[in-house]
């Protein structure tokens, strides 16, 4: 994750993700404070910032103004109400971004708005909605997953999302994936994928 972090010129997750993370910041040293100097050696000779970018897309701009996250470089994409809502109460450093008129924000336009203010490496790190949002928009290219030797079931008073939300993908959609390479960790697998995009057409549950 580290690594990760360390290549990405944004860091885009859903306020979702920031709301059950309020104590990470999305760095590469806070994923690996040990490497950190490796890490900054890596941004230096790609000759970005010291920090990537972390956007937030928020449709409601309901976030914590005081998460530490913010303290990096930070975009908020959200809606015109979210807008006003932020509106005097994050941090100088936190620039807001109105994408849509109502609450329901188009992850495409999210990827474009980062992509026109000069991001090309876009790291996702979720949550499963904004994730199923992108694979729906054919705007996921690679998927980085962890295989982790520790079994966890699913309690149907508190069920855990699964991987992509609000989208459905089979039986009508075929997104399949090419294995791209295999690191190991102790008993850790860290799986690096690339994303077949797909013409078939999905329709999705929900929106962000």
């Amino acid at each position: 994750m580290g690594l990760l972090r360390a290549c990405a010129d944004v860091v885009l997750i859903g306020a979702g993700t920031l709301d059950g993370s309020p104590a990470t910041r999305w760095t590469a040293d806070d994923a690996n404070p040990p490497t950190a100097d490796y890490y900054a050696e890596l941004r230096r000779r790609r000759r970005v910032p010291p920090q990537p970018t972390l956007a937030v897309l928020s449709g409601s701009g309901k976030i914590d103004p005081n998460h530490p996250g913010l303290a990096q470089p930070t975009v908020v994409l959200t809606s015109q109400q979210g807008a006003k809502n932020l509106h005097g109460i994050l941090a100088a450093g936190v620039e807001i971004i109105a994408i849509g008129d109502g609450p329901h924000l188009d992850a495409a336009d999210a990827v474009r708005v980062l992509r026109d203010r000069g991001h090309k490496l876009i790291l996702c790190e979720g949550g499963p909605t904004l994730l199923g949002a992108l694979v729906e928009s054919n705007l996921l290219d690679e998927l980085f997953l962890t295989v982790s030797p520790r079994l966890a079931g699913r309690s149907t008073n508190a069920p855990r999302l699964s991987l992509v939300e609000n989208v459905e993908l089979l039986p009508d959609r075929l997104t399949d994936a090419r294995l791209r390479s295999v690191r190991r960790a102790d008993s850790h697998l860290f799986l690096r994928y690339e994303i077949k995009r797909s013409d078939f057409p999905t329709e999705r549950r929900d929106s962000l």
